[in-house]
């Protein structure tokens, strides 16, 4: 009993990407998350092309990704494995049930961010398609360096702002990254971030991680303090009754500005929200079509105020 209370509570407090919350976008990595292949990565001499070394993508994620291991100066990767995905030997995973999910929001409501070369895109997308997941956003940042993910995962940020994102990854470095771009980076005021550690496919019981954005403190040290309300003091003495109506005047416009992007970025995201889904776009199409029709009636029956203007 303790154990599937503790288990419970831990799902709780780290809840997946589920269908019905749609101001949500997931992020998935591909090999070891949401499928299981039995593609290795190889090392290869650069003249001969004499494979020295194998590596599945976990150990690759690991030795790689954390410099435990390098290549040599006549040594390079041998991705070819990995240019297309074999239904026969691909497997999905528990993760891959999360993603079909999550899609049910929109074809850009998730991602797949894989390691792989940019070759592999279209074969990922095409194994998703025939297993009914359509997704237009698949990237491939085609190294194992963990701060390529991260740079993306931040990209989605700026790109879709939902109020909540969720990062699917076996790889404990592509983890750290990630968490680290969210605590410094602004693009994740907001935004509630929850990094689920997999492990051939499944979610572990630990290692998640709820991130949000951390802004840099304030300084504490008063001698800063009083330096910096000391300046205040001095430039609002210096300012004459113009400068002080030239001051008011810009504060202003740049207020406007600031909430008409700001306004604009969350009135279009809450219409992106809103409109997902199949039966919202036969909606729009249906008024569409009606706008037209009527359009087209009204012109007719009024024919003889415009008819003779035009001739």
């Amino acid at each position: 009993m303790k154990k599937i209370k503790i288990k419970n509570t831990i799902r709780e407090v780290f809840p997946d990407a589920s269908k019905g919350d749609c101001d949500v976008f997931a992020v998935f990595d591909f090999d070891e998350t949401v499928a299981i292949t039995d593609s290795n990565i190889h090392v290869v001499d650069k003249e001969s092309g004499e494979r020295k070394r194998s590596f599945s993508p976990d150990e690759y994620a690991v030795k790689f990704g954390t410099g435990e291991e390098k290549l040599a100066d006549n040594e390079v990767f041998d991705y070819s494995e990995f240019d297309d995905v074999d239904p026969d030997t691909t497997k999905t995973t528990e993760v891959f049930e999360i993603l079909k999910n999550v899609v049910e929001c929109g074809v850009t409501s998730a991602a797949i961010l894989t390691a792989r070369g940019k070759d592999a895109e279209p074969g990922i997308k095409s194994f998703l398609s025939k297993l009914g997941v359509n997704l237009q956003v698949i990237d491939a940042v085609s190294t194992s360096a963990p701060s390529a993910k991260a740079q993306k995962f931040r990209g989605y940020a700026r790109q879709f702002n939902p109020s909540t994102m969720h990062f699917y990854e076996d790889s404990d470095p592509n983890r750290k990254a990630v968490e680290e771009i969210v605590l410094k980076s602004p693009e994740f005021e907001g935004i509630t971030v929850y990094i689920h550690n997999v492990k051939d496919g499944k979610k572990e019981n630990l290692g998640h991680v709820e991130v949000t954005y951390m802004p840099e403190p304030e300084p504490s040290n008063p001698m800063i303090k009083e330096a910096r309300e000391k300046t205040a003091e001095l430039i609002v003495e210096a300012l004459t009754a113009t400068d002080v109506n030239r001051v008011e005047s810009i504060a202003r416009r740049e207020i406007r500005e600031f909430l008409r992007q700001n306004l604009e970025k969350k009135v279009v995201a809450f219409v992106q929200k809103e409109l997902k889904g199949r039966d919202n776009e036969k909606v729009i199409r249906d008024i569409a079509a009606k706008v037209i029709v009527d359009l087209y009636r009204a012109l007719w029956v009024k024919r003889s105020f415009w008819e003779q203007d035009l001739k």
